[in-house]
């Protein structure tokens, strides 16, 4: 990633052009001007390649927030309630998309299929783009998903946080477009921060919550005969359970304490404690 010094801010006032890694970890002591240099690249001071200034893609954190916390007990209804808005905007604006793909469709002499679903388009322009020898028509086929995309994006709320980021790891993982999503493909995907919530500031109890509400979908698929992942796939997917990780943390450090979790096969409000091994003595995470 290129470094270039667009202006002087603070004690940043000369900055030699550079290439760092992706992965770059700066040190120095108290007052050299390490969180100027990221106040001068968020800013645009300090001109970072592919980072965009004013865009919140800077966080900096000290040891005092850079934990997780609770507030209290956590449950799957919050975690629904956090995520049905985002599901209805797209629900809603796949009807503004369906009717600029069935224009498309009637422009490009296509056709449009009977009972035609947005769902229908990605195929129908995957055929074209293979029986196609023109570069150009390849274009104009890719820009149309490109603007079908924007449309839906241009729809989601600012309260909505972390879509963008939300909507394209899901699309990474199930092979789709933006505008392709429904409401399953969020349900069959893991993100611990619906509202936004800091990756280094999230709650114990929705972290739990979520993973076990996400066994309980695996379970439920699995009882009705649906496709479903084995143990190991679970594992590999969403990794071991968290308690599993915090409780051996614990062991291995010495700490007397292990933290509960959700019960198995349960749906309700969930609130972490720990218990001290050698008294049961239990204390509010």
């Amino acid at each position: 990633m290129k470094f270039t010094l667009s202006r002087p801010m603070l004690s940043i006032s000369n900055f030699p052009s550079c290439d760092l890694p992706n992965f770059t970890l700066i040190t120095g002591k108290n007052g050299v001007g390490k969180s100027h240099l990221l106040q001068a690249i968020e800013s645009g001071a300090v001109i970072a390649e592919g980072v965009q200034a004013g865009q919140n893609q800077i966080v900096r954190y000290d040891w005092a927030t850079m934990a997780p916390n609770d507030a209290g007990a956590f449950s799957s209804d919050s975690l629904n309630q956090e995520r049905q808005p985002i599901v209805e905007r797209i629900r809603a604006t796949r009807d503004l998309v369906r009717n600029r793909a069935v224009q498309f469709l009637l422009e490009q002499s296509l056709g449009v299929p009977a009972k035609f679903s947005i769902d229908q388009f990605g195929p129908l322009i995957s055929e074209a783009k293979l029986k196609t020898g023109s570069p150009q028509d390849e274009q104009i086929f890719t820009s149309i998903e490109n603007e079908l995309d924007q449309i839906l994006n241009s729809q989601m709320n600012p309260q909505f946080g972390n879509w963008n980021t939300i909507s394209q790891e899901i699309c990474k993982k199930r092979g789709k477009r933006i505008y392709q999503l429904s409401s399953d493909d969020f349900d069959l995907e893991s993100y611990p921060a619906w509202g936004g919530t800091s990756l280094f500031q999230q709650q114990l109890s929705r972290i739990f919550v979520l993973y076990h509400e996400l066994r309980l979908a695996n379970f439920a698929r699995k009882g009705a005969n649906q496709p479903h992942l084995s143990e190991q796939e679970f594992t590999e997917r969403y990794g071991r359970a968290p308690w599993d990780y915090l409780n051996e943390l614990l062991a291995s450090n010495g700490i007397e304490f292990r933290i509960n979790h959700p019960k198995q096969f349960v749906r309700e409000p969930f609130i972490p404690r720990l218990t001290k091994i050698n008294s049961n003595a239990e204390v509010q995470f």
